[in-house]
This record gives structure tokens, C-alpha cells and sequence, in this order.
């Protein structure tokens, strides 16, 4: 029987419902317990990456404010403060083991840039190799709700393809993912190996929310992410004693996605990882020559156009029944592909005055989920 092969390189993402206590608040006992564990597995050998939620959650009770009903300028307000509260306590935390935590805040257009995406790439890198942990947030400071991750789930799945992570553990307030939904559904199973993430699962997934800013359909996005750029993703519960190193040494604990085989390239991955700015909408005939034959998408086969965007914008590509299978950078924008889309590429440039390309998404600048 062949030996399970060990991660060596670990993002580890914290949701703020395992940081916090029954108050809101987050809670000093939980944070020494999973940094004294986390800073364990970084004894071993091993490459962390923490992802952790809070500082919202952090400044709010300092401005006297409930996180659970400010507006968007308030949580901005109350991260400018957790923020540098909460590095500040990991910091002292991982200092009392020997190890330096390095805070690094992200937002979308960082990723969606493909040259800050490299900086941001290279600098976490430097940090791993330099033996820091560096702890990942969204700056929630500067995001709007327009330009957001969303949630630490994407964001997680995104630093996991970011520093080429071998395994992302997704920490939570659930066991795993179930059959159906647990809350109204007495006949849910916890579902232990997910090897496709089918339009079925996504709908049975999404059920109420669980406290912090994603529910369970966004960390199966997440887990689509990481299974298509060949990394495991596990979603277990934070309050399991040792779950961290159990599930790093093989242990069958909560739901372990598993990641696709063939490797993807640097750009593809990339690619995965891009925050969508909008939506085109296709028709059977382009969906299949897409996803079955590696073809191009061309104006002739789209039937929506969803938000507005710029050429060079990052979109999702999603047949008729709502279901995305693809992502892609556009060589036109929404107002110039809503003229074109039903017709021929030869018709581009009576159409616009001005041709850039036969493709609306070419192959190399596409990616299947």
C-alpha cells in the first residue's frame, strides 16, 4: 500500500465564527489554541499561509458598533482599526513560538491585474522562503461591495493559487459539506470526497448562511477554484481538537475535495483566480464547441451580456441553464459585444467601425471549470 503524500506547503483559512466567542467577540483563547497548533505544523517544516477573518469583528465593539448592523463606510472604519489590532495580537501570539507573521492585505483589482498579481505572488513567496507566516486579509479598509472578494473563502482559494499551495484547509462552524441542507433536511450526510462540483450540489449547497460573510455555496466556488488548479481543499470543523495536523496527516476528517490531475499553467491559473466583472451568456452550440472542443468563444454563439465592462475584463461564460463553465479575458467590452453577439465575425467591423479580434474570447485567454 502506497504511503499518502504530505502537503508541504499549507494555506490555512479562519472564519470568524471559529475565532469568536458568544459575544461576537473574537475570543483570546480561541486565537492561542489555533495559533499554538498552527505554529506546531510550521515547527515540522512546513510552508503556512494563514487566511484569517476578524478584523471587522475586532474594531467594531472599540467605534461601539455591531458588526452585524453597520453600513458600508462603518465596517471600512471598523477593519482601519482591527486591522492593525488583529496583526498585532498574531504577531505576539507567533513571536512566543519563534515566528515572525507578516500581514498581507489584498483586494480583487490586485488579482485581476496580472502584473500585481505576480509582486503579490512573488512577495508571498519571498516571505514563505524566508520561513515568516504571513496572515491574509481582504483590505476591507479601501473594498467596496463592488470590487470584494466577498468572502475569506475566494480569497483563500485565490492565496492557495497564489503561493502554489499544496492543501487549503478551510476552517468553519460546519462539519463539512452535507448531501442536502442539515437545516431542513433531517436525511442530510456529511459527503467525505468530492471529485465534482456539479450545478446539483451547488443548488442542494446553498442554505442559510452561517454568520460570517459566505455560506456553503461560496466555499464550493472555492473549492472549484482549488480542484481546477490541482489543489486539495478540506472544509472541517474548526473546534475539532488537532484538526489542522490530522488533516494534514491523512486523517478522514470533513469534506475533502479533490483536485484535478493535469496540471494548469501559470496563466490559467491565474485566470481561475480573477474576481468576474460580468457574465456572457451562450448558446448550446458555442458551450459545446467550448468545453468540447477547445474552440474560441465567438460572437455568433452569445445570447446575454450581464453587468457592464471594459475590454480585457475578466467574465464568466455560463450556458442558458444559469450553470458558468468558463472564464475568460474579452477583447471587447459589454457595450461593443451586446452589437455583435448572434452574428458573424466577418460582420465585426461593419458593426463597430474597428475590428480587434475574430474572438470575443480567444483560446489562450480562456479557462474551463
Amino acid at each position: 500500500m502506497s504511503k499518502i503524500k504530505k502537503p508541504k506547503r499549507v494555506v490555512i483559512k479562519i472564519g470568524s465564527r471559529t475565532l469568536t466567542g458568544p459575544d461576537g467577540r473574537i475570543d483570546g483563547s480561541h486565537m492561542r489554541d489555533f495559533v499554538k497548533e498552527t505554529a506546531r505544523l510550521h515547527e515540522r517544516g512546513l510552508d503556512i499561509v494563514v487566511v484569517s477573518s476578524g478584523a471587522i469583528r475586532t474594531g467594531a465593539p472599540m467605534l461601539n458598533l455591531d458588526p452585524a448592523k453597520i453600513s458600508i463606510n462603518q465596517k471600512q472604519a471598523a477593519a482601519a482599526v482591527g486591522q492593525g489590532m488583529l496583526i498585532a495580537r498574531y504577531s505576539e501570539l507567533f513571536s512566543a513560538h519563534g515566528i515572525v507573521a507578516a500581514q498581507a492585505l489584498l483586494t480583487p483589482d490586485v488579482i485581476n491585474d496580472r502584473r500585481k498579481y505576480l509582486n503579490a505572488r512573488n512577495t508571498l513567496r519571498a516571505l514563505l522562503a524566508l520561513r515568516a507566516l504571513p496572515i491574509v486579509n481582504e483590505n476591507d479598509t479601501v473594498a467596496i461591495e463592488e470590487i470584494k472578494f466577498g468572502d475569506n473563502d475566494r480569497l483563500a482559494a485565490m492565496t492557495a493559487i497564489l503561493v502554489d499551495a499544496d492543501l487549503l484547509i478551510n476552517l468553519s462552524d460546519v462539519s463539512g459539506l452535507c448531501s442536502d441542507d442539515p437545516a431542513v433536511c433531517e436525511d442530510a450526510r456529511l459527503l467525505e470526497t468530492v471529485t465534482e462540483i456539479t450545478e446539483e450540489l451547488f443548488l442542494k449547497a446553498r442554505g442559510p448562511r452561517s454568520g460570517g460573510s459566505g455560506g456553503m455555496a461560496t466555499k464550493l466556488e472555492a473549492a472549484q477554484m482549488c480542484m481546477d488548479s490541482g489543489i486539495k481543499m478540506v472544509i472541517a470543523d474548526g473546534s475539532t481538537p488537532s484538526v489542522m495536523s490530522r488533516v494534514i496527516d491523512g486523517e478522514k476528517i470533513g469534506t475533502t475535495f479533490v483536485p484535478q490531475p493535469t496540471p494548469l499553467s501559470a496563466r490559467k491559473k491565474w485566470l481561475i483566480g480573477c474576481l468576474p466583472e460580468g457574465r456572457i451568456v451562450v448558446n448550446e452550440g458555442a458551450r459545446e464547441m467550448i468545453q468540447k472542443k477547445g474552440k474560441s468563444l465567438l460572437p455568433s454563439g452569445i445570447v446575454a451580456v450581464k453587468k457592464k465592462f471594459d475590454r480585457g475584463a475578466c467574465v464568466q461564460v455560463c450556458g442558458e441553464s444559469g450553470m458558468c463553465f468558463a472564464k475568460g479575458l474579452v477583447s471587447y467590452s459589454s457595450e461593443e459585444i451586446k452589437k455583435i453577439m448572434g452574428r458573424q465575425s466577418s460582420d465585426i467591423i461593419n458593426l463597430l467601425g474597428h475590428k480587434i479580434s475574430d474572438d470575443v474570447i480567444h483560446r489562450d485567454d480562456l479557462t474551463l471549470f
